[in-house]
């Protein structure tokens, strides 16, 4: 721990805070991104991995909960391992699909395969991505109305 007081710890733990947050909003965005594109260069189901991203988040974050419990240096030494061993991953392995798309993309004479703008708007009459928007515009204020309230009744 840091043997620092007053102003200057307050200071690191909001630029910290600041730093940390940014880099994971940007990480994430970007790891879906690529997911997304992915997806459709490799013809996988896009909701399906991020239905498996999802509960294997949850089953991580209940491992680091009992992790956390004996000792959180535990967390950071598994983290840390995990992202050297994807780092590891990213930088060696090349899938056989990828390679051969990296050859297709190479040609130039090949098809494109970017969405046109027509069907980029043509998702907007989908239904059920309406749906989806409400439910979550509604549901998210409970969230928010929880957080709320618990930390009303901590200040009092």
């Amino acid at each position: 721990m840091i043997n620092a007081g007053g102003v200057t710890r307050w200071a690191g733990a909001l630029i910290g805070s600041i730093v940390l947050s940014a880099g994971f909003m940007a990480a994430c965005s970007l790891s879906e991104a690529v997911t997304e594109r992915y997806s459709r260069k490799f013809n996988f189901e896009y909701g399906q991995s991020r239905a498996w991203g999802s509960f294997s988040y949850a089953i991580v974050a209940l491992c680091a909960d009992f992790l956390f419990n004996i000792s959180p240096m535990i967390n950071f030494w598994i983290g840390t391992a995990c992202g050297v061993g994807m780092l590891l991953i990213y930088l060696f392995w090349v899938p056989a699909e990828q390679k051969e798309e990296l050859k297709k993309e190479a040609d130039p004479n090949a098809e494109k395969t970017n969405p046109s703008f027509k069907e980029m708007v043509g998702v907007l009459k989908m239904p059920t991505l309406w749906v989806l928007i409400v439910f979550m515009l509604l549901t998210n204020t409970f969230y928010t109305d929880k957080q709320l309230r618990q930390m009303e009744a901590a200040k009092a």
